[in-house]
């Protein structure tokens, strides 16, 4: 069969397909040894797990189709009897916990020196300090002043860095250039 292209050119569907080539046996992909006692353990680790499903499966008991369904009755007494049990349970574990606090007995109350602070504002904001000698100096202290702001040498801006040689603070690259030229010219007049 034959098709007609654009430029009216006449080709064959034929001459499109390329002939498929046939697998060359002696290029087979190789395997380290470890991969292939690896693939080998892993494949008979999967072949003992589908047998021991297979005998768990045969061992369970097979589901009845014919379940008794309970009347609504019969829900109410065993729903009765549940609760009994429950109740029962509870009054155990309730004396179990009344017997556990005896033998531990109450928190016996701090009876040592004790500071109370109370906002003057009359909030909530108590501070209490247990078993200290004398008065905190946290209460009493001032907050210390926030750090003083560098200014660079250079420019009279805020400085970000500090240049590790001279331990002087700068701003911009320039004013670093300008740092490090003034100390290689003051160490080439010593």
């Amino acid at each position: 069969m034959k098709s007609r292209t654009a430029k009216g050119a006449v080709h064959s569907k034929m001459a499109n397909k390329r002939p498929k080539r046939a697998p060359v046996p002696a290029k087979q992909r190789t395997f380290r040894s470890s991969t292939q006692a690896r693939v080998k353990e892993s494949q008979h680790t999967r072949k003992l797990k589908t047998e021991k499903m297979k005998k768990m499966a045969a061992a369970r008991p097979v589901k009845r189709q014919d379940v008794k369904r309970l009347t609504q009755e019969e829900l109410l007494v065993q729903a009765a009897h549940t609760e009994v049990e429950n109740r029962r349970s509870l009054e155990l574990m309730l004396r179990m916990e009344d017997d556990r606090k005896k033998l531990t007995g109450p928190k016996a109350p701090y009876v040592g020196k004790l500071i109370r602070y109370t906002s003057k504002l009359g909030q909530t904001n108590i501070m209490t300090f247990e078993q200290f000698d004398e008065l905190p100096k946290e209460i009493n202290s001032i907050a210390p002043p926030p750090p003083k702001v560098e200014l660079c040498v250079i420019t009279g801006m805020r400085a970000k860095y500090r240049d590790p040689k001279t331990g002087k603070p700068y701003a911009t690259l320039d004013a670093f250039k300008q740092i490090r030229a003034a100390a290689e010219a003051r160490e080439a007049m010593n």
